[in-house]
């Protein structure tokens, strides 16, 4: 009988813990849900900031965007602020190891991501800095801009030689990891198209 009831009160905790693992993961399909709405808006925001760096690039002479500043290369990963994320922070991690292993010289790491920096430690990969990962679109905000501060921050210091970003980017076919390179600028290709010029325009009017 004291078995039996063992058996019975193991069950219903069984119980219990799905009812709170559907809860969450309803949670987490609200949010992502959310998200994706402002994905189309924020795609349009970094377009429009991305033509106007461009649009600045070709008022700068061509060897003060080629030359290289000293200091070190800086790389930003984005993982996953807690737990129960299943394999999302390994590639992030192993993107990272392979940046590490093809420099001589291994670059500041920034790591964006409680959950993501624990297991940094746990693979014996030093990081400089963490800092704590949105868990909601809502703070995706607060995040860009802490992880600006400190990049601001070592650029007035003259500590950056480059500034790449790792991130996961739910694409068509999944998840793919994306590499972009922040700094330094490339060379514009050419002159900035007029479209550009008036959005560019009418960007630094409105700022």
């Amino acid at each position: 009988m004291a078995q039996e009831r063992e058996i019975a009160a193991r069950i219903a905790s069984l119980g219990e813990l799905a009812e709170i693992i559907t809860a969450i993961l309803a949670i987490a399909a609200s949010q992502m849900q959310q998200a994706l709405k402002c994905i189309g808006t924020i795609r349009d925001y970094s377009k429009l900031i991305g033509e106007a760096l461009r649009g600045a690039a070709t008022l700068l002479p061509h060897n003060i965007l080629a030359a290289s500043e000293p200091g070190r290369a800086v790389l930003v990963v984005f993982g996953a602020e807690h737990g129960l994320c299943g394999g999302f922070n390994q590639a992030p991690l192993r993107a990272v190891q392979q940046e590490f292993a093809k420099k001589s010289e291994k670059p500041i790491l920034i790591v964006v991501g409680s959950r993501a920096a624990r297991l940094c430690r746990e693979r014996r990969l030093h990081f400089d800095l963490a800092l704590p990962m949105a868990t909601h679109y809502a703070g995706v905000t607060g995040t860009a801009r802490r992880v600006s501060a400190e990049l601001y921050r070592m650029i007035g210091e003259r500590q950056l030689a480059g500034i790449v970003v790792i991130y996961i980017e739910n694409g068509g076919g999944g998840l793919k990891i994306k590499r972009q390179q922040l700094l330094p600028l490339d060379p514009p290709s050419g002159k900035i198209e007029s479209s550009q010029r008036r959005r560019l325009s009418t960007f630094a009017h409105v700022s």
